[in-house]
């Protein structure tokens, strides 16, 4: 699997789920920003965990297993409501 950029990941993100929004759109651009600034929260964590000594490697491994717990359980939730309205 090759590595993509945040843009890449926003373009294929932002192609899929709101593909009939204008790029200029108030409602595209607020996405687009919402977006990374999801990505700069995890970027600073990642930083944070690799440049501070009193953050042991297992805590570090936690923190991030628990960014992808959250974020997870953020996507089944989505899932569950629109199978719903579906």
């Amino acid at each position: 699997m090759a590595l993509k950029s945040i843009e890449q990941e926003w373009q294929d993100f932002a192609a899929k789920v709101i593909p009939t929004i204008a790029p200029e759109a108030i409602q595209y651009r607020e996405m687009r920003n919402a977006f990374f600034a999801g990505a700069f929260v995890v970027s600073v964590a990642l930083e944070q965990i690799g440049a501070d000594p009193n953050i042991t490697e297992e805590q570090g491994v936690n923190y991030l297993e628990g960014i992808r717990e959250e974020v997870m359980t953020y996507f089944r939730t989505i899932g569950q409501r629109n199978a719903e309205i579906n």
